[in-house]
């Protein structure tokens, strides 16, 4: 198995894990910016997943950045289901108390991973310059 690079907060096994398979790895260990994993829940992950909800709120205790990879893992409440998805971090909102943001939290731009942000991902690809 590959080495995960620098993460935010603790990762657990990949046997604890169930969307950690072969790929997720392989996109773990080579995108070029910090990645966060997050339990998440339904029906939110479903929300992502189809496209309809393109940010997070979450709290603000991991030092979320622009280009950073969020991992949205579902989470049944008590065990890691199979899904994943993983999101880049375009935009983060930070003391947003005028737009109802309570002190804390943020919120968190979202767009899909493509191939190409990944290097050695497809032939030629190379880092993400701009996650827009």
């Amino acid at each position: 198995m590959l080495e995960t690079p620098t993460a935010t907060g603790p990762v657990e096994s990949p046997a604890v894990q169930p969307w950690r398979m072969g790929w997720a790895d392989f996109v773990l260990t080579r995108y070029p910016w910090p990645h966060h994993v997050l339990k998440t829940v339904q029906p939110y992950l479903d929300a992502v997943l189809w496209g309809h909800k393109t940010f997070e709120v979450r709290r603000d205790d991991r030092g979320f950045q622009p280009h950073d990879l969020l991992v949205l893992a579902e989470w049944t409440g008590a065990e890691w289901g199979a899904r994943a998805t993983f999101q880049i971090i375009t935009y983060v909102l930070r003391d947003g108390e005028q737009f109802g943001v309570q002190p804390g939290f943020v919120v968190l731009g979202l767009r899909p991973l493509k191939a190409t942000d990944v290097p050695n991902y497809a032939v030629g690809a190379s880092a993400p310059s701009d996650p827009s």
